[in-house]
């Protein structure tokens, strides 16, 4: 069996196709991205030497408003070749189904493929600071009509999808009420929720409580609103309302270090709120960190936190229970229940108030932290291997294995 992959956000396509090929399947991915974050080397430092024969280096496709207008797309048409069973398009890919695949293919939507690619939020950002008289001009027009040609070939790349991966229904009402202005609604059985971690690499590792506990924040900074252009509630992590907790668990007589990233929109908005605080003293700023130097911080961390805002745990998540580590966050789980079934091996809160008290209850009995942390591990291996997921989407695209 023969599948194509294009577009690899948070390296969770990159996951999945290892998976695939343990299954027997014969795979091609299109990395399309010089970000970090969206790259195999990032995950697997054995790759820095160079990918193998069936990964494939696209990164310059970023520089085009329109994918399918890029001279690259011939090439990368190649290295998929002929003959494929199944495509999965990722990002800007999406725009890719417009009929040259005649195969089943699945829209793997990670957020901002479907909430900005496919909005005129990407038209917004690109023509942002323009003086209004540029929109009238011959080359300001050209500009206009290739971006909004790109939104309109991802916009029907995912309506033309067999099958449509996105969060379950609810946790973006945005992107719920854009994929049913192309036809998917709520109950469309082409709509699914893979739940994906990296149990093949990341395992739970063994924990010592500290007494100042160390609690790492691995969600972006983005807390602020209006959001800027080009931002949506699923960038919105509520970071601010973590802060405010954590000051008042310090208040209160707890022990703590909290452990920042310096990325996000509003990295200089919490740098004074918690001057205005006072606890500087017991925050630490990180640069951005690769894959392995993140996962160093997870495993050393007691606590590590994710969203509390409108947008949902994701990878920081994910890789933190994987590791076995203590998850604080809010799970929106009105929204989320069935995507995390009970018992669930977490804490979950959404005020200031309910962090507190979730810090306070962690630093009072320290051993909450070790049976948790446990219980975490065992969980994501058993619900969210990288296989049961490829086997899922095999289904959904109505393949069978050999």
């Amino acid at each position: 069996m023969k599948i194509g992959i294009f577009g690899n956000t948070n390296n969770s396509p990159f996951m999945l196709a290892k998976a695939l090929k343990r299954l027997g399947c014969e795979i091609r991915l299109v990395v399309n991205r010089p970000e970090a974050l969206h790259r195999p080397e990032s995950k697997d430092r054995e790759l820095e030497k160079g990918y193998p024969a069936w990964i494939a280096d696209f990164a310059a496709l970023t520089s085009s408003y329109l994918v399918t207008e890029s001279p690259l797309i011939p090439e990368v048409m190649r290295f998929l070749g002929d003959g494929l069973d199944a495509v999965i398009l990722n990002d800007v890919g999406l725009a890719l189904n417009d009929g040259r695949f005649d195969c089943p293919v699945l829209a793997m939507l990670t957020g901002s493929d479907l909430l900005y690619h496919a909005s005129d939020e990407a038209l917004n950002e690109a023509t942002s600071g323009w003086p209004a008289e540029w929109f009238d001009t011959p080359a300001g027009q050209k500009i206009v009509e290739r971006i909004r040609h790109a939104i309109d070939a991802q916009r029907e790349g995912i309506r033309r999808a067999d099958a449509i991966n996105f969060m379950p229904p609810g946790v973006v009402p945005q992107g719920d009420a854009m994929l049913r202005s192309l036809g998917v609604g709520l109950e469309d059985s082409r709509r699914f929720a893979l739940r994906i971690a990296d149990t093949d690499d990341l395992k739970s590792r063994p924990f010592s409580p500290r007494r100042r506990m160390r609690i790492l924040n691995g969600a972006r900074i983005i807390w602020h609103r209006p959001l800027p252009p080009g931002f949506s509630d699923l960038d919105h992590k509520g970071t601010d309302l973590l802060i405010k907790g954590f000051a008042a668990f310090r208040s209160k007589g707890g022990e703590g270090q909290l452990r920042l990233v310096n990325k996000g929109y509003d990295v200089e908005r919490t740098r004074q709120l918690i001057a205005e605080l006072d606890i500087a003293a017991d925050v630490v700023w990180l640069d951005e960190l690769s894959h392995v130097g993140f996962y160093e911080e997870i495993v050393n961390a007691d606590v590590v936190c994710d969203q509390f805002g409108t947008s949902m745990p994701g990878m920081v998540t994910i890789d933190a229970l994987t590791l076995g580590r203590v998850v604080l966050a809010n799970f929106r789980l009105e929204c989320l229940g069935t995507y995390y079934p009970e018992p669930r091996p977490f804490l979950d809160a959404a005020t200031p108030e309910e962090i507190c008290d979730a810090l306070w209850a962690l630093y009072s009995e320290p051993s909450k932290r070790t049976m948790i942390g446990q219980r975490a591990g065992d969980y994501m291996r058993a619900s969210f291997s990288p296989d049961a997921c490829a086997r899922q989407l095999l289904e959904r695209l109505g393949l069978k294995l050999m």
